[in-house]
């Protein structure tokens, strides 16, 4: 990997110039009080905070409504119509290093097997920089399930700021031609000369992933989820600020002219998600939904991905209006199991 230096003052020019190219820029900026993912049309909008965004960058990926295809009556036959408008490069600039492995972990879920075509271009389409933390934000805990606040993984470029500069690691073809939008503003780092003060040496390396699965999959039947999950509202602010959560639901929506297939984010937390049309439910209270939650991130998506699906970004734990603590939850599991 090639390594290189930028000034700060110079990382203003280098957006400029990103965003003169004509790729869309899209970047951590707080607006009516929401910090999250907005597009830019000026560097100056980029507001960097410890820790990820409030809102992951998934949606800009996986969209939590998007029409599939439409369909018009022509006389006797049935017209199809594309409905997606046609994309354009985009960045997604200085995600903290949580939310660029979990695009690592919706890329196995959309495109492993048989790739979803939608996620797909947009995926081709974006190139991601990934900022290094260099402190611990209220609520992170990524080190506790394996990953690392220095990970360089699911980025393009990745970059470590320093005081009056950003290391900036080239990580793929997509990562250079990002910088080669304007060459002379950088400084190429002569190999095994890295400099010392970069929070990659500030931080140890990644606790390793704790064997949950078995234990957890052993108390499938286990009274504890009444206990741990009885305050559970059901409300799936969970799964919508997680950057990993995939879940979603297909309606189809018409009148005598026509109509159109979407594609809506859902929720395991929803009573409706299992709800059969005979009225059974095989989840029937929220215990048992919080359950699949806890499972499907550190026992289920491990089984078929070897990795936890969590990459504690904190998200949950933050927001939760009930005060359910996913790691305290998991911390608890472990306890009971080993006894």
């Amino acid at each position: 990997m090639k390594w290189l230096t930028l000034k700060k003052e110079l990382l203003k020019d280098w957006l400029q110039g990103i965003i003169a190219s004509g790729r869309e820029v899209i970047a951590p900026t707080e607006r009516d009080g929401i910090y999250k993912f907005f597009p830019i049309s000026d560097p100056e909008e980029i507001q960097l905070r410890p820790g990820p965004c409030s809102f992951p960058f998934k949606e800009w990926l996986f969209p939590s409504h998007e029409t599939l295809f439409a369909y018009r009556f022509d006389s006797h036959q049935v017209r199809l119509m594309e409905t997606q408008p046609p994309l354009k490069e985009r960045v997604g600039l200085f995600l903290r290093p949580c939310d660029a492995i979990a695009v690592t972990i919706l890329d196995r879920v959309f495109l492993t097997d048989l790739p979803d075509p939608l996620y797909q271009q947009r995926r081709s389409h974006t190139t991601l920089v990934s900022l290094a933390c260099d402190q611990k934000a209220d609520g992170c805990f990524c080190d506790a399930v394996g990953y690392s606040p220095s990970s360089q993984e699911g980025a393009d470029l990745f970059a470590v700021e320093e005081v009056d500069r950003y290391l900036i690691g080239v990580i793929t073809e997509k990562g250079e031609e990002l910088t080669a939008v304007d060459k002379s503003l950088f400084e190429v780092v002569p190999s095994g000369r890295l400099p010392d003060r970069t929070s990659l040496k500030q931080f140890g390396r990644p606790s390793p992933v704790r064997p949950l699965t078995d234990g957890l999959l052993k108390l499938f039947d286990n009274p504890i989820w009444q206990e741990v999950a009885r305050t559970c509202l059901g409300c799936g602010i969970c799964a919508y600020l997680c950057p990993t959560c995939h879940c979603f639901d297909i309606a189809d929506e018409g009148d005598a002219y026509g109509g159109v297939r979407c594609r809506n984010w859902d929720s395991c937390a929803f009573a409706l998600f299992t709800l059969h049309a005979s009225g059974h439910n095989p989840r029937p209270d929220q215990p048992s939904r919080y359950r699949q939650r806890v499972l499907h991130k550190f026992a289920y998506f491990v089984q078929t991905f070897e990795r936890n699906m969590c990459v504690g970004c904190g998200r949950c734990r933050i927001f939760c209006p009930a005060g359910l603590d996913i790691l305290k939850i998991v911390h608890q599991l472990a306890e009971r199991w080993s006894q």
